[in-house]
């Protein structure tokens, strides 16, 4: 099967920003709550090779899965509360991947989030309520930026050169040769991999033309 889209899905297809994808950044401080992107589903492979997905099965599946990780959540009555580890990742992504990075700091802060993912094994929520919990949704958002924040560090750590907002102390130079593209990360039974994209320069669908950004 291929990813399916939404807000509270399986595992997530992200695009890493911050000058190494033109066309999308996101903030390594993570104030924002983004749901997850992308849930691997089964399909059936058509005549000409291509992956077919039944839709309703799709939706049925993701809706079920997202009710048991909130019961699973809901259920449980201690544990650690999602304010911890949204502190302790908020600290490694301001700390070693912000604009200015090191391929060390950037290691430490994929040691941090890891760890984030870790604890949140352990993750409970603290209201009970199940009309317009908030405690809830912020747990979510937890996970979701975990996801997020690792991706960013990825692409960071094998982007070594300048861009945009992507400074890397060990190499201060701009590298179009080699980093002129898009760094895309997909999960795979919870294995992160790094893939690309080109960027499209010419043509209707170009994108905005790469500058040069100083500090």
């Amino acid at each position: 099967g291929r990813h399916a889209a939404g807000d509270d899905l399986g595992e997530p297809e992200i695009r890493t920003g911050y000058g190494d994808d033109v066309e999308d950044e996101t903030d390594t401080e993570l104030p924002v709550a983004p749901g997850e992107a992308g849930l691997d589903t089964s399909g059936s492979v058509a005549a000409d090779g291509g992956v077919t997905a039944d839709a309703e099965g799709i939706l049925e599946r993701t809706v079920e899965s997202a009710r048991e990780r909130v019961d699973h959540l809901m259920e449980k009555d201690d544990g650690v509360q999602h304010a911890e580890i949204r502190a302790k990742l908020q600290k490694a992504m301001t700390d070693y991947v912000n604009v200015f990075r090191t391929e060390e700091g950037v290691k430490k802060a994929l040691k941090l989030i890891r760890e984030c993912r870790q604890e949140y094994q352990d993750v409970y929520v603290d209201d009970p309520s199940r009309t317009f919990n908030t405690d809830l949704q912020q747990t979510i958002e937890t996970r979701n930026l975990i996801d997020v924040a690792e991706t960013i560090a990825l692409g960071a750590l094998v982007r070594n050169e300048f861009r945009g907002a992507h400074w890397r102390q060990e190499n201060q130079i701009r590298d179009d040769e080699n980093w002129l593209k898009h760094t895309l990360i997909s999960w795979d039974d919870g294995e992160p991999s790094i893939f690309y994209r080109p960027v499209i320069l010419e043509g209707e669908n170009k994108t905005y033309e790469p500058k040069e950004r100083s500090y």
